[in-house]
C-alpha cells in the first residue's frame, strides 16, 4: 500500500513521470485563467505550457470563428506575430492539412512526416505555412465546445517524430481545458461589454434626469413673467386712459425675462429617447 505525504503535492504522488507532467501542465493552464481573460493575451501563455510539456519546437491554435492563427515556438516566446488569413478561408476550415483532417475526424491526428504523408488534402497556403515554420512532424486536435469544434490545437517538430498514443491522448485532454478557457474568455468579454453598456445607459439616464430638472425649473420661472405680462395686457384692455409709464416698464421687464428664459431653454442638453 502506497503512502502519501500530506505536505507533498498530489501530483508528485502520482505514479509515472508522464502522469505528473500532464497533471502539472493542466494545473498551470487552469492557473493562467486567473491571470487574463483576453484571448489574444491568454492563448499564447497556454500554448507555452504545451510547448514545454511536449518538448516540441512549436505549438499553435486557430480559432474557427476568427481568421487568425496564434503560435509560440522555441525561437520566439511568448508570442509570434499572428498569421491572419486575409480574404481567404483558413486551410483547416477547407479540410486541408493535419488540422483539417483532425476536424473531419473530431479527434487527434498525428503524422511523423507531413511531406511524405498522403492522407491529408494539400493546398498552397497550408504547405507554405508548414514550410515557413520548418515543420516536419505534427500533432493536431480539435477543441470542442458543446460538442462542436471551436478551435484547433497543434504541436509540431522540425524533424520526423513518431507521436505516441499517450501524447495524442494528452493533446485531447488539453484541448478540453482549452475549450473551458475559450468559453470563459468569451463569457467574460460579453459580461464586460454588458457592464459598459449598462454604465453608459446609467450615465445617459442621469443626464436625462438633470435635463428634465432644468426644464421644470425653467418652466416654473417662465410661468411668472408670462402671467405678469398676461395680467398687464388684461388691465390695458380695460383702461380708458393712457396707462402710467411704470406699466410699460413692468411689461418690458417681463418680456426681457421671457426672452432670457427661452434662451436658457435652447442651451439645455437635449434628451435622448
Amino acid at each position: 500500500m502506497s503512502t502519501f505525504n500530506p505536505d507533498e503535492s498530489v501530483v508528485n504522488a502520482l505514479p509515472g513521470s508522464y502522469d505528473k507532467a500532464l497533471a502539472n501542465t493542466l494545473r498551470d493552464i487552469y492557473n493562467e485563467l486567473t491571470y487574463s481573460f483576453e484571448l489574444e493575451e491568454l492563448m499564447p501563455r497556454l500554448l507555452n505550457h504545451i510547448l514545454i510539456l511536449f518538448k516540441t519546437d512549436m505549438s499553435a491554435i486557430g480559432l474557427l470563428d476568427d481568421n487568425k492563427l496564434l503560435s509560440v515556438s522555441t525561437e520566439s516566446q511568448p508570442l509570434q506575430i499572428p498569421h491572419i488569413f486575409q480574404g481567404e478561408l483558413p486551410p483547416y476550415l477547407k479540410g486541408q492539412g493535419v488540422g483539417g483532417y483532425a476536424l473531419q475526424l473530431r479527434r487527434a491526428v498525428a503524422t511523423n512526416d507531413y511531406w511524405q504523408d498522403e492522407r491529408f488534402e494539400r493546398g498552397e497556403t497550408v504547405d507554405n505555412l508548414v514550410r515557413e515554420g520548418g515543420v516536419v512532424s505534427m500533432l493536431a486536435a480539435p477543441v470542442c465546445l458543446h460538442g462542436e469544434p471551436t478551435a484547433l490545437l497543434w504541436v509540431s517538430r522540425r524533424e520526423p517524430y513518431d507521436w505516441s498514443l499517450l501524447e495524442m491522448a494528452w493533446l485531447e485532454q488539453i484541448a478540453a481545458v482549452f475549450a473551458v478557457a475559450i468559453h470563459t474568455a468569451r463569457q467574460q468579454a460579453l459580461f464586460t461589454a454588458l457592464a459598459k453598456q449598462t454604465e453608459l445607459q446609467h450615465e445617459e439616464l442621469i443626464a436625462v434626469k438633470k435635463a428634465l430638472a432644468s426644464f421644470r425649473a425653467a418652466a416654473r420661472e417662465l410661468s411668472q413673467p408670462v402671467l405678469l405680462l398676461d395680467l398687464e395686457l388684461a388691465l390695458l384692455a380695460q383702461l380708458k386712459t393712457t396707462p402710467e409709464p411704470e406699466v410699460f416698464e413692468r411689461m418690458k421687464k417681463a418680456l426681457a425675462r421671457i426672452v432670457a428664459l427661452m434662451q436658457m431653454y435652447r442651451n439645455l442638453p437635449p434628451t435622448q429617447n
